[in-house]
C-alpha cells in the first residue's frame, strides 16, 4: 500500500484516496479481493460523510457502490437499509438485509430485521425469523438468532433444536451457553443445569467481534480506520462459520 494512500485515508480525504487506489489497481499492486474490500471501505466512508451532511442521495449511492464491490460488507448494508427505512420503504430495507444475510450473516443484520416489525405477535415474530434464517440455515449466526428468538417467543423445542445444531457443529461460544442456561430456566426452571451452563460460558471461546487484521485490536462496532494502529480498511468480522 502506498504512503500517499495511507496519508489520505488518515486525513479523511476519501476522493483523493480513491484516486490513489485506482492507480494501485492499474499497476496490479493489489490482489483483486483486497482492492475490492478497500474500495468498499472507501465508498462506505464517503457514504457516512454524506449521511452526516444530510446528503441522503449521495449517501445511498456510495453505500450501493460499497456493496457492489463487497456484497458481504455489513456496515454498508445497514446504512443503506436505514436509508430506505427512513424513506418509508420497508420492503427495500428488508431486501437489502436479506441479500446481506445470504452473503454474511451478522448479529446487527438480525437485530435490524427483528426491529422492522415492532408490533408483531410472538408467533409472527418467530415465524418470520425462521423464514429469514433459512436464507443461510446452517450458519452459526442463523442458529444463534433462531435460538434466541425461540426463547423470546416460548418456542422451546425450536430453540433447543437450533442450539443442538450449534453443539453438533462445535460452534459453542459464550452466548450459546447463555442461551442454553436461559432454556433450562424458562422451560424447566432448572437452576442447577442453568448454573452449569453459565460456568461453562466462562471457559468458552469469546463471542465474535470486529478485529483489526494488522494489530488484532477488537471492537464492538465497525470503523474504517483502526483506532489503535490507524490503518485503513483492516477491520474484519471475526465471526463463526
Amino acid at each position: 500500500m502506498s504512503k500517499f494512500f495511507d496519508l489520505q485515508t488518515r486525513a479523511g480525504n476519501w476522493a483523493e484516496a480513491r484516486g490513489d487506489l485506482k492507480g494501485l489497481i492499474k499497476t496490479k499492486s493489489l490482489d483483486p479481493l483486497r482492492q475490492k474490500r478497500l474500495m468498499a471501505a472507501l465508498c462506505y466512508s464517503q457514504a457516512l460523510e454524506a449521511d452526516l451532511a444530510n446528503q441522503k442521495t449521495d449517501a445511498r449511492d456510495f453505500a450501493l457502490e460499497a456493496l457492489k464491490n463487497d456484497p458481504a460488507f455489513v456496515p454498508a448494508a445497514l446504512l443503506l437499509a436505514r436509508h430506505h427505512l427512513a424513506q418509508g420503504n420497508k420492503s427495500k430495507a428488508l431486501k437489502v438485509i436479506e441479500n446481506a444475510w445470504k452473503e454474511a450473516p451478522h448479529p446487527d443484520l438480525g437485530q435490524f430485521f427483528i426491529e422492522l416489525e415492532p408490533m408483531e405477535s410472538p408467533s409472527e415474530k418467530f415465524k418470520r425469523t425462521r423464514k429469514f434464517t433459512t436464507l443461510k440455515p446452517d450458519h452459526p449466526h442463523s442458529l444463534q438468532m433462531l435460538a434466541r428468538v425461540g426463547l423470546d417467543t416460548e418456542h422451546w423445542a425450536d430453540a433447543k433444536q437450533a442450539l443442538d445444531k450449534l453443539r453438533a457443529q462445535g460452534q459453542i461460544r459464550r452466548e450459546t451457553y447463555h442461551l442454553l442456561a436461559r432454556l433450562e430456566m424458562l422451560q424447566k426452571q432448572d437452576k442447577s443445569a442453568a448454573a452449569d451452563h453459565m460456568t461453562k460460558a466462562t471457559k468458552a471461546p469469546a463471542d465474535p467481534l470486529w478485529q483489526c487484521e494488522k494489530c488484532t485490536t477488537s471492537l464492538e462496532k465497525y470503523t474504517p480506520i483502526c483506532p489503535s494502529c490507524h490503518n485503513f480498511g483492516q477491520i474484519r468480522w471475526q465471526g463463526a462459520g
